[in-house]
């Protein structure tokens, strides 16, 4: 007998209702798609479409995960606490024999900057940011890079972007979404 897929763990919806309020969704139980006539919404959210297998019967679990700060948002780490949170440090026994060298892998940083993918197109690894900030930040790629270059979400290029000892610097507007094609 098969398992069923996993089911998300981590909630991703929420409204935060007053100062001292949160209401989360936790496990949302589905029939159909969307329903014609809803109080809260003057459009449906889709079509009235009966998704019996959609159900998933049996346990579920949740992980939630609260930071209490005194602080905005974007000053209090907010974001890393964030990735450290989703991302457990994940390890694997090595299988090479004899000593080993070090070696390092591509390092994105800057103010609210978010790595959110990375995939092999072609010859390139082609790279994914998220400026989560109010304000314009730079994001610093790191690597052993010799070019690189914008491109659209749909891989298609763009303009050629300045590398500098293996070190892109990326202006990025506020809440701007930016995918880079490097080598």
């Amino acid at each position: 007998m098969t398992q069923p897929p996993k089911a998300e763990t981590q909630p991703t919806e929420y409204e935060l209702c007053s100062d001292r309020e949160l209401a989360v969704t936790v496990l949302r139980a589905v029939g159909q798609i969307s329903r014609d006539v809803h109080p809260l919404r003057v459009e449906p959210a889709g079509p009235e479409i009966a998704t019996p297998q959609a159900q998933q019967p049996g346990g579920a679990t949740c992980e939630l995960a609260i930071l209490p700060h005194g602080a905005e948002w974007s000053s209090a780490d907010t974001l890393g606490a964030a990735e450290r949170y989703r991302h457990g440090f994940v390890t694997q026994r090595g299988r090479g024999s004899g000593p080993t060298g070090s070696a390092s892998g591509l390092r994105v940083e800057g103010d609210g900057v978010t790595f959110s993918s990375l995939r092999r197109r072609g010859d390139r690894l082609e790279l994914r940011l998220v400026a989560q900030s109010d304000q314009p930040t730079t994001a610093h790629v790191a690597g052993d890079l010799t070019s690189a270059r914008r491109c659209d979400l749909r891989g298609v290029p763009g303009p050629d972007l300045d590398v500098d000892d293996g070190t892109l610097e990326l202006a990025l507007a506020p809440w701007e979404i930016a995918t880079v094609q490097l080598s």
